[in-house]
């Protein structure tokens, strides 16, 4: 929700938030395709400093915006988090530059349903056939051994690669908080990895856990989230069960759940008539739902990752 101005009237909201080619200049020199970016003459500029301006020179660049276009030749500087000018020729004392000659610049892509805590386990089933056949190798598996430092590795991997692959916003909807350590763990990932996130904190799905969510979140959402326009910010990940809900919704969090099906269908229909349903929810994979039910999510303004 944070907004730049620049001499050319664009905002970091305008361009998506990022751009690929910034996510890659500040990814660790060791990520896979480092050696890529040399060869085609991208200059990586090393991690960038938090409040530090980067100035990307001569890009051709996509902005993604009816009244700019595209532009043949271009520069774009970032100031921390806000991309602050766009035109020809910017300058900027003290700015790390990338020589963007050879690119592309183009707004960073935002994955908006991810669970990232199983970073380091997405090839032990790619044949998996069915749900039940990921289930038995995650939450039914390896997700119940699972330490704090385990969640923080996930994360993380899960982060570079995002950014590694030009996806500069990602939301972290983790159904493995099995304690609160072990959701500082993911959140520090996060933000160790410089990427924009959103964690969203959730109970696992088998074996035992220390069943401090949902209240866990007011600690969390004190600890590490002084502002909603920081980098990495906090929501529910949850079932359809109003209590949750209220919690979130009393600590100004928004809710994300996994939702599909008939049965579920029914349960947005019943929220639905007691107003329940609110722009501040998130529903992913939407699956063989009624048509009646798509209205309803519709009506209440409700974001749908299919």
């Amino acid at each position: 929700s944070d907004s730049g101005v620049s001499n050319s009237a664009i905002s970091r909201r305008g361009l998506i938030k990022a751009s690929a080619i910034v996510a890659a200049s500040v990814a660790a020199p060791a990520m896979p395709r480092a050696a890529e970016a040399a060869e085609s003459g991208v200059v990586r500029a090393g991690n960038a400093k938090p409040n530090g301006r980067i100035l990307i020179k001569g890009a051709t660049i996509l902005t993604m915006d009816e009244k700019l276009g595209d532009i043949a030749k271009g520069d774009l500087l970032v100031e921390g988090k806000k991309i602050v000018a766009l035109g020809g020729d910017l300058k900027s004392q003290g700015a790390q530059v990338i020589e963007g000659a050879n690119a592309i610049l183009i707004p960073g892509f935002v994955d908006c349903h991810r669970h990232s805590w199983e970073g380091q386990l997405r090839r032990i089933n790619p044949n998996a056939a069915t749900l039940d056949a990921y289930s038995a190798a995650t939450h039914q598996s390896f997700a119940k051994a699972y330490r704090p430092d385990d969640i923080y590795a996930g994360n993380l991997i899960t982060a570079l690669g995002c950014i590694d692959a030009g996806i500069t916003c990602v939301i972290d909807n983790s159904h493995n908080s099995r304690s609160g350590a072990h959701s500082d763990a993911a959140i520090k990932a996060l933000f160790d990895s410089g990427i924009r996130g959103v964690h969203a904190a959730g109970p696992p799905q088998a074996g035992d856990w220390d069943h401090q969510l949902p209240q866990d979140l007011a600690r969390l959402q004190k600890q590490y989230f002084s502002s909603p326009d920081q980098l990495v910010t906090l929501r529910m990940f949850a079932g359809p069960v109003k209590e949750q809900w209220a919690y979130a919704r009393s600590l100004g969090l928004r809710i994300t759940m996994e939702f599909q099906g008939a049965a579920m269908g029914k349960i947005a229909d019943q929220f639905a008539e007691e107003k329940l349903l609110g722009p501040d929810l998130t529903f992913n994979h939407c699956g063989n739902l009624p048509e009646s039910t798509w209205q309803n999510l519709k009506n209440a303004g409700v974001t749908i990752n299919v």
